[in-house]
């Protein structure tokens, strides 16, 4: 035919080749053409054929013979040997090199090295350009070999150091088929490092692994090496040494610990990271009997943090840091891994931790470790990381939607990293991604402000807004959220001359809410250059509509914002503390009152004074907290005429979630020394029907039930509190027996 014909074979296979024919002729004619092709399947090769074992001299060796399969299309370039043995005869192992056809005799014979004392059958493969054939039949008879020496010895010889008094040796048993004959056992012998004489242990299982010593030294140094031998003699080869340890045992130095502040420094100065510890340690060499111990001394550590510093002996690799806020206790430490690259004696090790919680009150302890075990800790410090930037705000919404205004509500942060200092807001219209968000001025500055009411928005428009928290270290991460305008129903057009961004402060009717009113920039690009423009009659009608609503709303509230209050806490322990770091997050200022004075200031409050200073400690407080313990020294600590130097206290009843003691009789009230009071604990329990606090106003009783506690807890911290009794570890809450808590 004119555009020819195509014959296509699908699935070939090694029976489609051959010679094809293709006959052609016309209908009515007697003539006839015809044309022919050799079609070539092209595959791996066929397996070789009748693999025998031409002769086994008894040397270690075997001479094979075998015939070619088919090609299959493709020159064979070499042959894969393959042999098994009596002990595994279904693994078949493959000899180092292959078989180039230039190797072989004229007979196809070849001549394979193999290990005593075996019985060993064999199998080939060959291979063309298109890969390997399948594996030839196994030869019908097998070879054995004769048995001799080992040629090698055990691999992977060392030592462990778990055990205190023992040096325990460590190897990797020798595989069956290196034998070489039978009765096969392991010479271990070791000797201190510099002495002349080795000591010499006989294991006579091939399958063992390990060897434990009785030695009197403590983390020794030792050379070790490993023989093979079997009832024909010891290996050929000598063995190699290697150098290792005995057992390590627990340290037995306490460190020492001590800690610098930027200002006041007496040592090389690190780099201050905000979020990071530095630490700068010191070696020092002392001499118990016989053994070189190692001291650890923290001579700087530029942000300070709690942690438990653990070094190994050696110190090089994978080393451990611990460390816990002081508000949780040890309990939640946390374990990050360092690593020392190099050490010399009498200089210092460094060790830089990141990602450390900001603006956080931590404690620290050093302890030596090596492998195995750890000593005893240091005494413990406090410290504090310096202020960051804020968590994500919380709970952004929208309160209320216009056709040109949009109102946002949100919560600070979870995690305010420091003192919150006011909020950013941001907006970009949903449509226009590609644009920058754009920010609103002013910023919001004070930190109690948690709605705002954006103005000057198109109608029917989708807008994406961004709020950040901000602290004296910069913004947060932005928290969004997709608000749509609703449409412009009836009236004119919305006004396209808005002025530029302007920031209007009021106090809504709810005590402590405060409201900022930010405008948007002009949407397209119209700004105040061109408000020179005529306005017309609609846009001042408008204008004053707006400002009118502005005015009635801006109402002046008798209330105190909390960014205006002090609040003072009577004890700084752990509850103290974590009261005041919820007070500071809604923007008071925290006061507290402790026994002693404290060398670091923990972070959550603002002023720490001690029992000497209570005069102007209660003169500065707007509300009083107390969360001290009942002992001798705290007894009828605000008794007689103590609260007389109060600012008129007042103790919300919304606030009722807050532990209090502060007075067992009416008299501070009904002088006025107290606006009010909430009573959790008093002397009588439970308190009189008599008693004049039933009656008096403003005063809120509890049934001493601001700390219960639950069984979970309670049981997770005695099964920790055993778990480091039974270790020797510090205990959690433990009771100071001589101050009474």
């Amino acid at each position: 035919m004119e555009n020819g014909q195509t014959l296509i074979i699908r699935d070939i296979e090694q029976t489609d080749a051959g010679t094809y024919t293709c006959v052609a002729g016309l209908r009515g004619y007697k003539d006839k053409d015809k044309c022919s092709a050799e079609l070539t399947v092209k595959g791996p090769p066929d397996p070789p054929r009748n693999v025998e074992i031409l002769t086994c001299p008894g040397r270690h060796q075997a001479e094979l013979i075998w015939e070619d399969g088919n090609n299959n299309g493709e020159e064979i370039v070499s042959y894969l040997v393959q042999y098994n043995s009596s002990m595994n005869p279904f693994y078949w192992n493959s000899a180092y090199d292959e078989v180039t056809p230039n190797d072989l005799k004229k007979s196809n014979s070849y001549f394979i090295n193999l290990a005593p004392w075996g019985k060993y059958s064999f199998r080939v493969l060959a291979k063309n350009n298109l890969g390997y054939s399948e594996p030839s039949k196994p030869t019908p008879s097998s070879c054995d070999t004769p048995p001799s020496r080992p040629f090698g010895n055990p691999q992977n010889v060392a030592t462990k150091t778990d055990k205190m008094g023992k040096l325990i040796i460590t190897w990797d048993p020798m595989p069956r088929m290196l034998h070489n004959g039978p009765g096969l056992s392991y010479v271990v012998s070791y000797r201190h490092k510099g002495n002349t004489y080795w000591n010499d242990e006989i294991v006579k299982d091939p399958n063992e692994n390990e060897l434990e010593i009785d030695v009197d030294d403590i983390y020794g140094l030792y050379e070790v090496k490993v023989k093979a031998k079997n009832s024909f003699g010891e290996s050929f080869r000598p063995p190699y040494r290697i150098l290792g340890h005995s057992g390590e045992a627990e340290p037995s130095v306490s460190p020492e610990i001590s800690a610098w502040t930027q200002k006041s420094q007496s040592v090389l100065t690190p780099p201050t990271l905000s979020g990071n510890l530095w630490i700068r340690l010191k070696k020092i060499l002392m001499e118990n009997s016989e053994d070189i111990w190692y001291q650890y001394k923290i001579q700087s550590v530029c942000l300070n943090f709690c942690l438990l510093l653990l070094m190994h002996m050696s110190f090089l690799g994978e080393k451990f840091l611990r460390y816990w806020k002081s508000s949780e206790g040890r309990r939640h430490w946390e374990e990050v891994p360092i690593r020392i690259e190099k050490f010399y004696p009498f200089q210092d090790v460094r060790a830089t931790v990141n990602d450390l919680p900001p603006n956080t009150a931590l404690r620290a302890q050093v302890s030596v470790m090596n492998d195995h075990y750890t000593g005893q800790p240091s005494d413990t410090i406090d410290f504090s990381t310096p202020e960051g930037v804020p968590g994500p705000v919380r709970s952004l919404r929208e309160m209320e939607i216009k056709s040109n205004e949009a109102q946002l509500t949100w919560l600070p942060p979870d995690e305010p990293n420091g003192e919150l200092v006011g909020y950013d807001i941001g907006y970009q219209p949903v449509n226009e991604e590609s644009e920058s968000v754009r920010a609103l001025e002013p910023t919001i500055q004070n930190p109690s402000t948690l709605i705002a009411t954006i103005i000057g928005l198109q109608p029917d428009q989708e807008y994406r807004f961004f709020v950040w928290a901000r602290t004296n270290a910069g913004r947060g991460t932005p928290v969004s959220i997709d608000v749509r305008t609703k449409r412009l129903h009836d009236g004119p057009c919305p006004n396209l001359f808005r002025e530029p961004p302007v920031l209007s402060k009021f106090q809504s009717d709810s005590p402590g809410d405060h409201m900022d009113y930010l405008a948007t920039p002009a949407e397209h690009g119209l700004y105040l250059s061109k408000l020179k423009l005529q306005r017309t009659s609609f846009e001042i009608r408008a204008m004053r509509r707006t400002e009118k609503r502005l005015n009635q709303r801006s109402k002046v509230i008798n209330i105190r914002p909390l960014s205006s209050l002090t609040a003072g806490i009577l004890g700084v322990g752990q509850i103290g503390t974590e009261i005041a770091r919820l007070l500071r997050s809604v923007g008071m200022t925290t006061w507290g009152l402790g026994r002693n004075e404290r060398k670091h200031k923990p972070p959550e409050f603002n002023v720490v004074k001690t029992t000497n200073d209570m005069t102007e400690f209660l003169q500065s407080c707007d509300y009083l907290i107390n969360v001290l313990p009942s002992t001798a020294s705290t007894k009828n600590l605000l008794s007689g005429d103590t609260l007389k130097q109060c600012n008129k206290v007042l103790i919300p009843r919304p606030m009722t979630e807050i532990p209090s003691l502060f007075l067992n009789h009416t008299k501070k009230l009904k002088n006025g020394w107290l606006s009010g009071a909430i009573l959790d604990v008093v002397n009588q329990e439970p308190l009189p029907q008599d008693s004049p606090l039933w009656s008096t106003p403003n005063v809120v009783i509890t049934s001493h039930i601001s700390g219960p506690c639950l069984a979970e807890p309670l049981a997770d911290v005695f099964a920790r509190n055993l778990s480091n009794y039974l270790e020797g570890k510090p205990l959690d809450y433990e009771i100071k027996w001589d101050v009474g808590y």
